[in-house]
This record gives structure tokens, C-alpha cells and sequence, in this order.
């Protein structure tokens, strides 16, 4: 078949199909159109409240203290506050960590005895501890410029730093998230049933805070944040 047999082909048949007429959809179109311009409107005054509430947060957030105290926690961390509210008053003390002072409910007991509580790790570039003091929920090796404390970090809050934004760096150690509070810092103790012991507060030294399984761990001492990640990664 040529192409002008072809053409006449598909004119002859187009003479012999029966095609509807194309239906008005400008009414359907019309109202849809005018439903979703209803709903629009709609859910502009809402918006336009949330975004506004929003704003006189942020905007009472940035120039009250009495509403920054009201989200004074930056963080949780395996068991670990940190706070930038104001700390509770103590009297000043060195931030050295040796200090064989037993806050209260603190005992000093033999290793051995601590391992009962969980596997407590010793790190090895620290070695044996000087002492070693113990609560319901916590042991703590202490040496003479050092100071690890170890808990189970997924039963509940065991302490609280008050802590500035600019102290506060979060890093990897052994590829798990960790904390590193750079400076002198205060900090507080709770008892098992999440009570502040008023009396534990007391100044602390730079430290590192790192988790193994559910333990965590906290290094204080005068160290670099690379020295103090070396021990944790090491121990």
C-alpha cells in the first residue's frame, strides 16, 4: 500500500467512528478550585497564630531569664544532666580529684568488692586505683591527679554538670558518641529514687564522658581532650 492509499484509508475510516462530544468540565473545575482556595483560607489564621507564638518564644527566650530557666537542660546523656541553669552554692574547692573526702553515702571498699556492683574497668594507662568509693549506684577510682567514675547509665539520671554551651563538645571515643566538658565545671549527685544529694555538689575538672555496653564512664582530670581520649580508647 502507498502512502496516499493510506491517507484515503484512515479518512474513510474516520468517516465511520462515532465520537462523543468533548464534556463541559469547566463547572467541576470551577468548584474544585473554589473549594481548595475555601480550605486555604482557612488554615491561614492558623499559620499565621503558631507562627506567631513561635516568635514570641523565641524572641522571650532570647531576652528572659525567667523562661531561659525553664528549658535550662541542654542535654541527657547516658545517665549524665547537663544543665545551664544556675548551680546550687557550695563552698569553693580545689578541682583536683584525688581528694579522699567521702561524700555522703560514699564507702571506701577494696576492688574486688566494687566488681560486685558491675564489670568495673580499670583503664590501663591509670592502673590501679589509690581508693576506691562506693554508692547504690555508683564506684569511683581515684587517683592522685585523676578521677574515673562508672555506672549503669540506662537505669536513670545518677548526676547533674552545670555546664556552659562553650564547654560542652560532643566527640567519638572508639567510634561511640561521647562528651567532653572542656573547664571547670560544678557537679551533683542524685540518690536511686532521683533526689538531688545537695550535699555531693562540688567542683569538678575537665572531663571526658564515654559509654561501654550500658556503663558509663567519666574521666575528670587536668588532661587534653586527645590525652583523656587515649585512656578511654585504651582502657
Amino acid at each position: 500500500m502507498t502512502d496516499d492509499q493510506l491517507e484515503a484509508a484512515l479518512r474513510d475510516l474516520g468517516t465511520h467512528i462515532d465520537v462523543p462530544d468533548t464534556p463541559d468540565v469547566t463547572a467541576s473545575v470551577t468548584a474544585r478550585l473554589s473549594v481548595r482556595e475555601r480550605r486555604t483560607w482557612k488554615l491561614r489564621p492558623v499559620l499565621t497564630t503558631v507562627l506567631a507564638l513561635l516568635l514570641a518564644f523565641a524572641l522571650a527566650l532570647a531576652v528572659s531569664p525567667d523562661v531561659r530557666a525553664g528549658v535550662s537542660h541542654l542535654l541527657r546523656f547516658a545517665g549524665i544532666e547537663f544543665r545551664s541553669d544556675p548551680p546550687p552554692p557550695i563552698t569553693p574547692a580545689p578541682t583536683t580529684t584525688a581528694t579522699p573526702t567521702l561524700a555522703p553515702g560514699e564507702r571506701v571498699v577494696p576492688l574486688d568488692e566494687a566488681r560486685g556492683k558491675f564489670p568495673v574497668i580499670v583503664p590501663k594507662a591509670l592502673g590501679q586505683p589509690n581508693e576506691v568509693h562506693v554508692t547504690e549506684t555508683s564506684v569511683s577510682l581515684l587517683y592522685d591527679n585523676a578521677r574515673v567514675d562508672e555506672f549503669n547509665g540506662g537505669i536513670s539520671m545518677v548526676m547533674a554538670k552545670f555546664v556552659t554551651a562553650d564547654q560542652l563538645e560532643r566527640i567519638k571515643v572508639n567510634g561511640v558518641d561521647g562528651y567532653w566538658v572542656n573547664g571547670p565545671h560544678e557537679v551533683i549527685y542524685d540518690d536511686p529514687r532521683g533526689y538531688t544529694r545537695t550535699g555531693t555538689a562540688r567542683m569538678s575538672a575537665k572531663t571526658l564522658i564515654w559509654q561501654v555496653g550500658t556503663t558509663t564512664l567519666r574521666l575528670e582530670g587536668d588532661f587534653t581532650r586527645e590525652r583523656a581520649v587515649s585512656i578511654a580508647e585504651n582502657g
